[in-house]
């Protein structure tokens, strides 16, 4: 049974707790009140819902706090104990024992790859990992991998066991203040980029993040969540799983409900509503997208819900289009090193930008221009203590906060702003030229063959694409081919809504192995740099042998083109017109011998297939894509090419002269234009006024772009 516990209080706008004092208080004068909703049996709503009090949370975390105490002794300088196990009430009674016993719990993804739980175990000094006992069959091969590097596995008793013997209290007299920045748990960072990182959440970070903030006159804060019951679909490991399932919960008196265990579908919803009730759902994207594609289920969520909040990642704009014109879709921003983003909106009404989020001027958010029309969101330091943002208090010696998450200004209502990806997304190639593929890759995943796409080509000169198909196995080339020009069309279609160096042709395709998918965060996001690690040789051949094709018009070769005589002048130039009309769909008058290509409006991935189609012509494997560059005409080409087949090394030599030769001479010429400048007018003194120019520079790369 629960200690008597005096002075503890449910959190306020002025009270800060540490969370097991306040599940002790409440377990005192309320043991029966609900504290989260779960499946009786985790794999079917069959047998209903078991509901979960205070009163049990707070003696199942004494049980641990003994048992923790009795295996490992009581902590000093909170170790770390691991833990990965299936989700349910147990996850968040460890958390409470480990704190009451001086350790600090690191809650683990099971999707993590060993080398990255073998990185988080070292990084955060951890000897002992904790599951659940009988061991999870599918959890099993981590465990052993885990325990063959020499990790301590210590299994906790089934939580009905728990639950169901009285446990003397656990004593655990800290005051807030006296343990604020005392760790409370270990979460860590999604590695969509890179392996997951640690971040530590300590008893002040919590209080700062659930304190209720007084929204601006006009607005609502929307992530306000007192006495509702949220269909919680996040994982316990799960920063958002931590804060709705324990965090939000205790401080807000809010009741999480929760679905059982498979893979985020609307069914898994709609089922849970149908043997439950909530006023809210908080759901990751898959779920979002797969309630838009039936009315039926749709109108059901709608008539059973309140609301929908979203996280975790952005949402194609047709999907969250038909949900919110049934229901209200909220979309939260959030981060392990932050928590969520404060968001507004205004009061009584229904916000008609779901998409877009309006940030509380409390978060001292401000966004910075990166490319196009993509901004960064950047956190600055509040100066006063006791605004200070919880970021702060994961990086108290930071000043600033760069997120890394860009977004786009809505065109013309004021400060609201569209999530439209990570700065790690952004594909950078090898031209300067950069792409965002959260659209395309959103609009391929509606296609019925594929389960998930991702666009590469960073470094490269154009984009390529890996899919990974619904129906899993291994394809001969005629099987890939057959595959590949049923989703044509909707490749062709995802090409016309980004920029042309950003287009996938038929050439640059990649499907991934069966046991081999694209790997995905818990939150339902790309882990872009772990997957281009898993696939490093394939797409590298894929890029070979894409070069190694003699042409490209929408990945077909052209079988009747005729090879030209290096040698032969007509020959030549005919041939480059109609490359250059081919690739560029130009009319034949647009374009004259003597006109820059670039200036007509030549793009990155154009110029590249034009050299493919000359590397076949000419039979001039090795033909480098700078002779376009350096030589940006017809006329150009022509004389360069000729003069590269009488003397290919010497030619090489002279236009390189020439070109350093020019670049010489207009950086001379303007560097007297400056001198000539400072040399008339003395430092401090008044510049006459003169008329304002606005200039564009466009189509630069390197250095000076």
């Amino acid at each position: 049974m629960a200690r008597s516990f005096e002075g503890a209080e449910p959190a306020t706008s002025s009270t800060k707790e540490l969370l097991p004092n306040l599940v002790d208080a409440i377990a005192a004068t309320e043991p029966e009140a609900i504290f989260a909703e779960y499946p009786v049996d985790p794999v079917s709503y069959e047998s209903g819902y078991q509901k979960f009090s205070y009163g049990s949370l707070a003696n199942a975390a004494n049980g641990i706090a003994w048992l923790l105490q009795e295996k490992l002794g009581p902590g000093e300088d909170f170790p770390t104990l691991a833990y990965i196990g299936p989700n349910g009430i147990v996850v968040n009674a460890f958390l409470l024992g480990a704190v009451k016993t001086g350790y600090k719990a690191l809650l683990i993804s099971p999707r993590n790859s060993i080398r990255a739980q073998g990185n988080l175990l070292t990084f955060t000094k951890c000897k002992t990992l904790v599951t659940t006992s009988p061991q999870s069959i599918q959890l099993q091969p981590m465990i052993a991998a885990l325990s063959s590097m020499g990790i301590q596995i210590l299994e906790l008793p089934n939580i009905l066991d728990l639950i169901e013997k009285p446990h003397e209290n656990f004593p655990f007299k800290k005051t807030f203040e006296a343990a604020k920045d005392e760790p409370f748990v270990v979460l860590h960072t999604s590695g969509t980029t890179e392996l997951p990182k640690p971040i530590v959440w300590t008893h002040d970070y919590i209080a700062t993040a659930t304190q209720r903030i007084e929204a601006p006159t006009g607005y609502v804060n929307q992530m306000d969540y007192m006495l509702v019951r949220i269909f919680n679909t996040f994982p316990s490991f799960h920063t958002a799983g931590v804060f709705f399932g324990l965090i939000n919960g205790i401080s807000r008196r809010s009741i999480s409900i929760y679905p059982i265990a498979g893979l985020p579908s609307a069914s898994l919803l709609i089922d849970g509503l149908k043997n439950n009730n909530a006023d809210i759902a908080v759901l990751v994207p898959p779920y979002v997208v797969d309630l838009a594609q039936s009315t039926e289920s749709l109108d059901f969520v709608a008539k059973n819900l309140n609301r929908i909040f979203y996280l975790g990642g952005a949402i194609p704009p047709a999907a969250g289009d038909v949900i919110s014109s049934k229901i209200e879709l909220i979309g939260h921003v959030g981060a392990t090193e932050t928590g969520f983003y404060p968001s507004l909106k205004p009061v009584n009404t229904r916000s008609n930008f779901w998409g877009h989020h309006q940030f509380d001027p409390c978060a001292n958010i401000s966004f910075e221009h990166q490319a196009d029309d993509l901004y960064e969101a950047v956190w600055s330091r509040n100066l006063d203590p006791k605004k200070l943002q919880p970021v702060f208090k994961t990086f108290p010696k930071l000043r600033q906060w760069r997120s890394k998450d860009l977004y786009s200004p809505h065109p013309t209502e004021p400060d609201l702003w569209l999530y439209r990806g990570r700065g790690d997304d952004i594909i950078v190639f090898l031209t300067g030229e950069k792409t965002n593929p959260i659209s395309m890759e959103h609009r391929l995943n509606q296609h019925p063959e594929i389960r998930q796409t991702m666009v590469i080509g960073a470094l490269r000169f154009q984009a390529a694409l890996l899919i990974e198909l619904v129906d899993q196995k291994s394809m001969i080339a005629t099987e890939r081919a057959e595959v590949i020009e049923r989703i044509w069309p909707a490749i062709e279609d995802a090409n016309l809504t980004c920029p042309a160096h950003a287009r996938i042709a038929k050439s640059h395709i990649l499907f991934t192995e069966p046991g081999r998918p694209i790997l995905m965060s818990a939150k339902g996001t790309i882990q872009r740099s772990p997957t281009l690690r898993e696939y490093a040789s394939e797409i590298e051949k894929l890029y070979v042998d894409a070069d190694k094709m003699s042409a490209y018009s929408a990945g077909e070769n052209d079988e009747n083109e005729e090879l030209v005589d290096i040698h032969n002048i007509e020959g030549v130039h005919k041939l480059l017109r109609l490359a250059v009309l081919k690739v560029t769909k130009w009319d034949e008058v647009k374009v004259q011998d003597e006109d820059n290509l670039f200036v007509q409006g030549m793009d990155s991935l154009q110029a590249l297939q034009l050299i493919r189609n000359l590397r076949k012509a000419l039979k001039k494997p090795d033909l480098a894509i700078s002779i376009l560059y350096t030589n940006p005409s017809i006329a150009q080409l022509v004389q360069s090419i000729l003069a590269m087949s009488k003397d290919e090394s010497n030619i090489n030599t002279v236009n390189a002269s020439n070109r350093r030769h020019k670049i010489e001479e207009t950086l001379q010429k303007y560097v007297q234009i400056v001198d000539r400048i400072s040399s008339k007018h003395e430092f401090g003194e008044k510049l006459s006024p003169v008329n304002e120019h606005v200039v564009v520079l466009t189509g630069s790369t390197g250095s000076l772009g």
